[in-house]
């Protein structure tokens, strides 16, 4: 690579400078702190000294980007021809003076850029190692090592044989067996998904629905509000022709159910021209089971249905093999042959709830229960996507900043107070609690939590500060009281909890302390009757499982979860069990709940992001 000094102002500071037209490519993404925008290559050389954990950037002089990272140039990246004619790229020239009070009380380090405060003495920054003389970059996948401490260990990384950073052939997954980590929320060919957020709007704006009756909603949908269709008001709701005759299609759409017969068959989706063959799409309950029909041919589920909770299910035509698949709750409950496909004129019109031309015959009624965002695509979703959209609550990564987006399939409401963006995540950014208890990231709108024997998944990243304090609390109302408990924290020795409710709090407790401050860990609590309560931290279980607690008595409500405190909740209101009920001090990344147990080949996917 082509290496220049750069001019006196730049020398000041300490830097090398790169030929123009060149800019460092790093070997990970991750190692990349943040990215701003300044007028000159000396002010993003003095924002990189300025931002203790950089030592290399690259910049533009054309459109004035400004990239920092936190690796040695010649070991975590390397110098290539830029795209631009006008990138430039910098590092910090590192002297063995910067390093002289490694290892010495931390009053000689207090205004160090190098150094920090780790157990009353002098050490190297995170993700750092010293080398007898200097604290270097830790080497990243593929990268030469000759011991483990070289290699970024927050990142899985050990030196293998092979005198590489790598990870063990051990402990690393051969092939990636879980629906985890795949591409599921598509928009491809989605024609209409309504969220019934106290409307009829489509969001896709092509089939806003009319009623013929007013409509009424419920503040309890499965997420926010969902329209009533109750034994009372006997209206349907109604949409121009969809696409959906010879094309495949999945229809997905949550339920609460309030009335069941054996001799009924409720309507949920409809698109009947004639009661004739292939003429009448019917989605529905039939004798209390799923039920798909084109009016012959028909396909029933497996499961009877339970009243007055919240159940998911989907509608699957696949056109190339003339296959009926019903879910519920993101399982397969059957699959179905066909002979032919749908063939309806594109006058008739789609109906939800109730279907007009059977209201009177074949013990066809209106459905009886609520519903809440309903989606019509016109392709075959696969098992994995119906799976997380049924299962997979949130997801925020706290990336760029923007701490309130989930990305999950619900969208789910968030707040924050006291925190920040921390630059160096386990995945790009994540989230910095300061250790107060109004330092705080509060979600809403996690019904399937609080529903009793309902399995649960509860998945993050952390990088502590202080082994102390509460990481994720599960209450009924924001205040972090009412049904409160701290399902995942720190006891006050230090180990790892996770806790659940079954009759009284239970516990599993990591033991071996294998949670270090500054590091990042991965923790997963998973709860079924099956199984009971789980914990594995760094991709091992902690065992065994607690069996006995084969219940999970939830709040019997809508439950917010709350990350870093107990908020405005008190020991005394709340079941504590052994977590402390400090507040929390450190980092969070990648914070993901599910409606579902999950599996270990599941845990290892996260723990890898495979």
């Amino acid at each position: 690579m082509i290496l220049l000094n750069g001019s006196s102002n730049i020398d000041q500071f300490n830097y090398g400078i790169c030929t123009a037209g060149f800019e460092f490519s790093p070997f990970d993404e991750r190692i990349l702190l943040f990215e701003t925008n300044t007028d000159s290559l000396i002010r993003c050389a003095i924002q990189c000294d300025m931002t203790t954990r950089c030592r290399t950037f690259n910049f533009d002089r054309q459109t004035k980007d400004c990239y920092l990272y936190e690796g040695d140039i010649d070991s975590t990246g390397s110098v290539v021809v830029s795209l631009s004619p006008q990138s430039v790229c910098g590092w910090i020239k590192l002297d063995m003076s910067n390093f002289a009070n490694y290892g010495s009380p931390c009053s000689t380090c207090e205004d160090s850029r190098y150094l920090t405060c780790i157990n009353a003495t002098c050490q190297c920054q995170p993700h750092t190692f010293f080398n007898g003389s200097m604290c270097l970059s830790q080497k990243l996948n593929g990268t030469g090592c000759t011991s483990d401490n070289q290699c970024r260990n927050d990142l899985n990384l050990t030196c293998l044989t092979n005198m590489q950073c790598g990870f063990s052939t051990t402990t690393k997954p051969l092939f990636n067996c879980s629906c985890l980590n795949q591409t599921w929320i598509s928009t491809n060919n989605r024609l209409a998904q309504w969220l019934f957020e106290g409307n009829l709007f489509d969001q896709m704006n092509n089939y806003n629905m009319t009623s013929t009756k007013p409509v009424s909603y419920t503040s309890s949908g499965y997420n926010q509000q969902a329209v009533i269709f109750a034994s009372n008001n006997n209206f349907t709701l109604v949409t121009p022709y969809m696409p959906l005759s010879s094309v495949s299609f999945t229809i997905d759409t949550w339920l609460f159910i309030t009335a069941l017969s054996n001799k009924t068959t409720y309507s949920i989706f409809s698109l009947c021209y004639q009661t004739a063959t292939d003429q009448c799409l019917i989605l529905g309950i039939r004798q209390s089971f799923l039920y798909m029909s084109f009016f012959s041919d028909d396909c029933l589920g497996v499961t009877l249905l339970k009243l007055n909770t919240w159940i998911h299910a989907a509608f699957v035509f696949d056109l190339s093999t003339l296959t009926k698949i019903i879910y519920l709750n993101g399982v397969l409950e059957n699959s179905c042959s066909l002979s032919s496909t749908l063939s309806i004129p594109t006058s008739t019109n789609i109906t939800i709830g109730r279907i007009p031309l059977l209201s009177s015959i074949y013990n066809v009624t209106s459905f009886q229960g609520n519903i809440d965002q309903m989606t019509v695509s016109t392709r075959v979703k696969s098992s994995c996507e119906i799976l997380e959209i049924a299962t997979f609550v949130a997801h925020f990564t706290f990336d760029n900043g923007l701490f309130l987006n989930d990305s999950g399939p619900n969208y789910l409401q968030a707040i924050t107070l006291g925190t920040s963006s921390f630059a160096s995540g386990r995945f790009s950014q994540a989230i910095a609690f300061n250790g107060t208890q109004h330092s705080i990231f509060q979600v809403s709108g996690f019904t399937a939590l609080g529903t009793a024997n309902k399995p649960y998944s509860i998945s993050l990243w952390l990088r502590p500060i202080s082994l102390l304090g509460i990481v994720v609390h599960v209450s009924t109302l924001s205040s972090g009281t009412g049904w409160c408990e701290p399902f995942l924290g720190f006891a006050p020795n230090g180990s790892f909890v996770a806790q659940s409710y079954c009759g009284g709090v239970v516990t599993v407790a990591n033991p071996t302390l294998s949670i270090a401050t500054l590091v990042w860990s991965h923790v997963v609590q998973t709860w079924s009757s099956t199984n009971g309560l789980c914990l594995y931290v760094n991709n091992v279980r902690v065992t065994p499982c607690l069996s006995s607690a084969n219940t999970y008595d939830a709040s019997g409500a809508v439950n917010l979860i709350t990350l870093g405190s107990s908020f405005d909740a008190t020991t005394a209101g709340c079941g504590m069990g052994q977590i402390d009920p400090s507040p929390y001090k450190g980092e969070i990344d990648d914070f993901r709940v599910y409606s579902r147990e999950l599996s270990a080949s599941d845990v290892t996917t996260l723990y890898y992001n495979l």
